[in-house]
């Protein structure tokens, strides 16, 4: 299946809640900079009515907003839970080769090493410890994966399809790795490379590099300061 990219709305927030009498409401922003949602001129719903931002500002980890025409608490409650969007085309062109458009992952093929097909990426979600795929497999029943380098070292959007490694065959390859290696048994101490007669105190501090690189190389999203979180994914490293 080749994934043409049709959808040409990009959701930036969703209204929340009435925020007092005068008719502000609580706004979860989908960009990196929570404020951002309201940059690219006037908003609009699944039906196509119009949102204009008057002003906004962040309150915890909401943004309480004004939107024009929006002027009593029960306009405001009328609103909750409204979806909003902008065009496609008045977003900053992805430059960056691990940077993606959500919308362009959605139902790409999942395929193994060998390029055969084990589902599609039926969402992309984030539940506080990023970004993770939902696939819909092939054998049946869904299956949730991180979206970083190891996992998905390949994105092709023109081919429509991803590599997925799942993290159990990760975990062996490193496995295989450390054992077939010739300083399996060697430990950095203070810069200097030594035998380390005990294997836990090994591990440790194998465990220990490998939190320092994991951190290191953490997943980036939403590299720009003003793009959608909901526009753009950049795989991780971890």
């Amino acid at each position: 299946m080749v994934n043409e990219i049709t959808n040409t709305n990009i959701q930036l927030a969703v209204i929340g809640g009435a925020h007092g009498i005068k008719g502000e409401v609580r706004v979860k922003s989908f960009t990196d900079d929570p404020l951002a949602f309201g940059d690219y001129g006037n908003l609009h719903d699944k039906n196509g009515i119009k949102y204009q931002v008057i002003k906004a500002r962040v309150s915890k980890n909401v943004v309480v907003t004004r939107f024009k025409s929006i002027d009593t608490r029960e306009k405001a409650e009328a609103i909750n839970g409204i979806e909003l969007y902008i065009d496609r085309a008045r977003l900053p062109q992805v430059e960056d080769e691990d940077e993606f458009y959500l919308s362009d992952l959605d139902g790409l093929d999942c395929v193994d090493e060998a390029g055969a097909v084990i589902g599609f990426v039926k969402g992309v979600h984030n539940f506080g410890a990023g970004d993770i795929i939902e696939v819909q497999q092939t054998k049946g029943g869904d299956a949730f994966y991180p979206f970083t380098k190891e996992v998905v070292p390949t994105v092709n959007i023109e081919a429509g399809t991803l590599t997925l490694i799942p993290p159990a065959e990760v975990s062996e390859r490193d496995a295989d790795v450390q054992d077939n290696s010739p300083q399996a048994e060697l430990v950095e101490v203070d810069g200097a490379v030594s035998k380390n007669d005990e294997a836990s105190t090994h591990r440790q501090a194998q465990s220990e590099m490998e939190g320092e690189n994991n951190a290191l190389n953490k997943p980036k999203v939403n590299t720009g300061p003003n793009t959608p979180r909901e526009g753009k994914r950049k795989k991780g490293n971890s």
